[in-house]
């Protein structure tokens, strides 16, 4: 084999890494912007910035385990009453919480 045959051959092996490369690239520029619209659509945020779009992410979570949270002090207390409920989410951790809840169940 001649020294332009190994040229071409090596050329045409780094096309082929690039277009590899290139490929993953744009696979991963779309999961990112999937990523980023699910962010946008579940916080209702309009940025793109990422740490805003992760800090938004964060507190729904935190939100939604304090609902969850709450849902469960409330059905292990027989509490159903939505005022009472109100008043249990506005308390600042779940002692407190649970304090109000055996108060309000009668224990």
């Amino acid at each position: 084999m001649d020294n332009c045959q190994v040229l071409v051959d090596t050329a045409a092996e780094y096309q082929d890494r690039y277009a590899a490369q290139a490929h993953v690239a744009k696979q991963q520029e779309a999961t990112l912007a999937a990523l980023i619209a699910a962010c946008k659509e579940a916080t209702g945020l309009e940025t793109d910035n990422p740490e805003s779009l992760v800090a938004g992410v964060q507190a729904l979570a935190n939100a939604l385990r304090d609902d969850n949270r709450l849902d469960k002090l409330c059905r292990e207390y027989g509490i159903r009453d939505e005022a009472d409920m109100l008043l249990l989410s506005a308390l600042p951790d779940l002692a407190s919480q649970r304090a109000l809840a055996e108060r309000l169940a009668g224990r």
